[in-house]
């Protein structure tokens, strides 16, 4: 019985050992993945979705991005530029077989930045 018991809790050391070392491989992989270019296009997709949303612009759940991008430019025509560039990277990140290129995953991230700052401006000239 004592070495069922012994047999028993080295069975769950190892299950929890196993456990914390796919947690550890996991952390690495968000870690070290930060110049995949689907994941920059698809987090500056999503910063730009959220950027939208607190504009009071937000996603109707039934558009298609070049739907959204569409009444996004219109609502917001000075903004067309970076919006088209998001939403053509994010259709290649999501959609196509092969990855953006780092270039383009970068030209997306750059737009966003853009759009952050030109929101930023926009609220000082209104204070």
């Amino acid at each position: 019985e004592q070495r069922l018991q012994a047999l028993f809790g080295r069975g769950v050391a190892l299950i929890v050992q196993a456990v914390e070392l796919e947690r550890l491989h996991q952390a690495r992989d968000v870690l070290f993945c930060r110049d995949d270019p689907r994941l920059i296009v698809r987090r500056a997709y999503q910063s730009m979705l959220d950027w939208a949303k607190a504009a009071g612009r937000p996603r109707a759940p039934k558009q298609t991005p070049i739907m959204y991008a569409d009444s996004l430019t219109q609502s917001a025509p000075q903004h067309g530029d970076a919006i088209a560039t998001l939403t053509r990277a994010y259709l290649t990140a999501r959609y196509a077989a092969d990855a953006p290129s780092l270039e383009d995953a970068r030209q997306a991230e750059a737009a966003m930045v853009g759009l952050q700052r030109a929101s930023q401006e926009q609220k000082k000239q209104l204070k």
